[in-house]
């Protein structure tokens, strides 16, 4: 009798997570013992005495009223638009902490704030830096959204612009105090406000969603269709965690809820923030019984989820090809696990788009 031996090759790839990266010294004492506007005054000597290490150079950049970032190209990708914190007086608005937060310092010493810019200003601050001699980059300044372009970015400029979109959204809905219901003012070099009334101080908050790849016994992955995304949106199954849930229990209720499945072997992969406008994003991949000889029993919900089906890397790679599938764009979490799975790049395989905007994830 003859025995025939199947060898499979698996290979894993690390999980790509473009807005978890970057390795800023938040300066976090700087916080509680500075603001924004003796920074600006100061200099670098602000610094002294309150933080290890030297900071050599204070850097502005700069977020408009949507919250999208200045950039200039930089080789195949973008990067931030930056002058030098002495032109913060050139400017007809104020920078304080209302507007402005101390995102942190680079490797080579260099403190960056973010400017969150009134709406409408970004022309008058184009102008006002070219009449000052500072307009080295500026005629190929463009404003585009994190989300879109954040796989674009350095490390550091990943960290950067993630940190201050975060912030801009959270200062944008946090104009009162969840205590007491009296206004707020910013503090904390813009990463706290502070109640006029009780002084109850509030933090920026993160609210962690998951999201699962989940194959079946042939290897094939789930890919559902949620009814508010574009036609043709395909991504994975995702929600938030429900109060006192852990992950892994969110990962099996939401594919139950939502597609009808029992899941096991939930795994965690990896996470990224994706501030748009707070959310923390924790990969999971999953398993669930049943493949081509006993389909597994999808059943979408018919309300958040209209369509789900499993592919296999030979069908999704055709689907891709026929323009039957918009799949995850390149800065979303879902895109590095469908790219874990399918052993590669894909998007070059998508038929006439660029690289899809993750709607959700």
């Amino acid at each position: 009798m003859t025995t025939v031996v199947r060898t499979v090759t698996v290979v894993i790839m690390e999980l790509d997570l473009p807005l978890a990266r970057g390795a800023l010294d938040a300066m976090t004492t700087m916080r509680e013992k500075s603001t924004i506007s003796q920074i600006l005054n100061d200099g670098p000597a602000a610094f002294h005495g309150l933080v290890d290490g030297e900071v050599s150079n204070i850097r502005l950049f700069f977020l408009d009223s949507t919250g999208s970032v200045g950039l200039i190209p930089s080789g195949d990708g973008l990067h931030v638009f930056s002058v030098p914190a002495s032109c913060a007086s050139l400017f007809s608005f104020p920078i304080d902490e209302g507007d402005a937060a101390l995102i942190g310092r680079t490797g080579n010493g260099v403190a960056y704030i973010a400017i969150a810019l009134p709406t409408g200003q970004e022309d008058a601050l184009e102008e006002t830096l070219g009449e000052s001699g500072q307009s080295e980059g500026i005629c190929d300044l463009s404003w585009h959204s994190v989300r879109r372009v954040g796989h674009l970015l350095s490390d550091d400029d990943s960290a950067m612009t993630t940190a201050a979109s975060a912030l801009l959204f959270w200062r944008a809905a946090t104009s009162f105090c969840a205590r007491c219901g009296a206004a707020v003012r910013p503090t904390g070099c813009g990463w706290t406000v502070t109640c006029s009334q009780c002084d109850h101080i509030e933090y920026p908050r993160q609210d962690p969603a998951v999201i699962v790849a989940i194959v079946d016994d042939d290897e094939r992955l789930l890919l559902a269709h949620n009814s508010g995304w574009k036609t043709g949106y395909y991504s994975l199954i995702a929600g938030f965690m429900e109060a006192g849930e852990a992950p892994e229990r969110a990962v099996a209720r939401e594919v139950r809820e939502e597609v009808g499945l029992d899941v096991r072997q939930v795994r965690y992969q990896g996470a990224q923030p994706w501030p748009f406008p707070r959310s923390l994003m924790l990969g999971f991949t999953a398993h669930v019984t049943g493949g081509h000889d006993s389909e597994p029993d999808v059943r979408p919900d018919g309300s958040e989820i209209s369509d789900a089906a499993f592919y296999s890397r030979d069908e999704f790679a055709q689907c891709l090809r026929d323009g039957r599938i918009i799949a995850s764009g390149p800065t979303a979490i879902a895109h590095g696990l469908i790219e874990q799975w399918f052993g590669g790049p894909y998007l070059h395989l998508q038929q006439g788009t660029r690289s899809a905007d993750a709607r959700a994830h």
